[in-house]
């Protein structure tokens, strides 16, 4: 697994396919513009390496996000 050390309270790791349901959910709570499941699942197989989560001490997921 892949670790990115933001500061002393946050990780960034790339996400793994556990993560898809989380993402769904918080663009669900946070965003405008809504996406299917297949999206992600989409996203997940084409870029694997550009997914990320966000988290804290307390390996708590923050956001996601999708860089492309």
């Amino acid at each position: 697994m892949l670790w990115f050390r933001i500061d002393e309270r946050m990780n960034l790791r790339v996400a793994k396919a556990d993560d898809l349901l989380n993402t769904q959910h918080c663009n669900l709570l946070c965003l405008p513009e809504n996406y299917q499941m297949k999206y992600y699942f989409y996203h997940a197989l084409s870029w694997p390496q550009l997914s990320y989560v966000a988290e804290d001490d307390k390996v708590k997921e923050i956001p996601i996000m999708d860089i492309k």
